[in-house]
């Protein structure tokens, strides 16, 4: 089903034997209409880039992710921001803003490195909140984004996952009414997707199927694609949580199988700008991995395209976790 390179590690081992329960589909109509329901040109662009937020224990170091072409990301999380622990949950972390002095201080700190950067602040709540709460959590979000600007007027950032907000489902028929609701909720996000330079939606893997992992890709990279911002979709090379939850496989935190990971590769190199690639400090790094193999393998095929675009942060094509939080 698929080529298998890795040394007999224990993470190799444990990745082998998910490889070996998961069975990929044959393409169905159900999956053509599905292509068919949600409107997603394909970009037809020279270019693709690759940004390396690997958190893994005894990962490379950064020259060595360089030598394989993905660019380094500036990810600032909570920590940074408040000064709170990392892992503080979601329901716990401060609903006030930061000091300004230490947004600044982000700022100025990631614009040394000339890096393209990600903000995590997920726990002020856009998806179900109030109308008052909404625009507050709004204002609190636009305002860290106006302070950062200030103290590095180059610094090129967007969200995690906030613009536009993630749809969990696998939908096939866009007049769904959840769907539409969705597509509603995430029009109220324009004012919030014209402050920053690009767009992160996750679609990282809680669908152990691919046919519903493309079904639900289409239909987040359609909406985040609304914005006419750069889309950069993270990534993370293993499975969520919720896919164990949904097929009732012990799947969770473990490798994707490495067809399934190049599929994903391939989809987001179509439709997106570029993907994040993002794993936790939990996961211990195995070199032999699968979906590393594939990933070695992908960034080959965009080694001509590496050699005429510009260094970061001169690129400009406009058509433009804390290391625990899987979200």
């Amino acid at each position: 089903m698929f080529a298998v390179r890795m040394s007999w590690n224990l993470p190799s081992v444990v990745a082998l034997l998910v490889a070996a329960a998961w069975i990929a589909p044959a393409w169905t109509p159900s999956q053509a209409a599905a292509d068919d329901a949600f409107e997603l040109e394909p970009r037809n662009a020279d270019w693709f880039l690759v940004f390396n937020a690997i958190g893994a224990r005894g990962r490379p170091d950064q020259i060595e992710f360089r030598e394989h072409g993905l660019r380094p990301l500036e990810l600032i999380y909570p920590p940074q921001l408040w000064g709170i622990p990392a892992g503080t949950p979601l329901e716990e972390r401060p609903q006030a803003l930061p000091r300004e002095n230490r947004v600044r201080a982000a700022a100025r700190y990631a614009d040394r490195g000339g890096q393209l950067v990600c903000l995590d602040i997920e726990h002020w709540d856009l998806r179900h909140a109030s109308d008052e709460q909404f625009e507050a959590n709004l204002e609190k979000l636009t305002t860290v984004v106006d302070w950062m600007r200030d103290a590095a007027p180059g610094l090129r950032l967007g969200y995690y996952r906030l613009v536009p907000q993630r749809l969990n489902d696998a939908p096939r028929d866009p007049d769904d009414p959840d769907v539409v609701a969705w597509q509603e909720h995430n029009a109220r996000l324009t004012a919030l997707a014209e402050k920053v330079d690009v767009v992160f939606p996750s679609l990282y893997t809680i669908h152990d199927n691919p046919e519903d992992w493309r079904a639900y890709a289409r239909a987040n990279l359609s909406e985040a694609r609304r914005y006419g911002k750069q889309v950069y979709v993270f990534l993370w090379p293993h499975f969520h949580p919720m896919a164990a939850r949904r097929s009732g496989r012990d799947i969770a935190r473990k490798p994707i199988p490495g067809d399934f990971w190049r599929a994903q590769l391939e989809f987001c190199r179509e439709y997106a700008d570029g993907v994040v690639i993002w794993s936790s400090w939990h996961e211990p790094w195995d070199e032999e991995a699968a979906w590393w193999q594939e990933t070695k393998d992908f960034m080959e095929t965009l080694a001509e395209q590496r050699r005429e675009i510009p260094t970061w942060p001169r690129f400009e094509h406009e058509h433009e976790h804390e290391n625990d939080d899987e979200g």
